[in-house]
């Protein structure tokens, strides 16, 4: 056998191919996908932001510039990567405070 090369394994001397185990995990949760449409949105108004704070410092503003840079890296970057979506509330479902008021 030549260096580097590894030694086939008892499935594929047998001419079973074996498939790779796709890891738990890689964006995709049992309670549904990792980042959804909220949390691009957010992400896109966070790019929006911090451009117009580089556009305002880059113009001479002293002011507003670092207003827009920190909402954009300290506001709304961490808001966009942990903002989770609305769990689905069924129609059926009622909310605690609804069934305290029809008592």
């Amino acid at each position: 056998m030549a260096k580097g090369q590894r030694a086939p394994d008892a499935a594929t001397r047998a001419g079973k191919v074996t498939r790779p185990v796709r890891a738990k995990g890689r964006g995709v949760s049992e309670d549904g996908p990792l980042f959804v449409r909220r949390n691009y949105v957010l992400m896109g108004i966070a790019l929006v932001v911090i451009a117009a704070g580089f556009v305002t410092l880059a113009a001479g503003s002293i002011t507003v510039a670092p207003i827009l840079l920190v909402a954009g890296y300290a506001v709304l970057v961490p808001w966009a990567l942990l903002a989770r979506g609305r769990r689905g509330r069924g129609a059926d479902e009622v909310s605690p405070g609804a069934a305290k008021q029809g008592e």
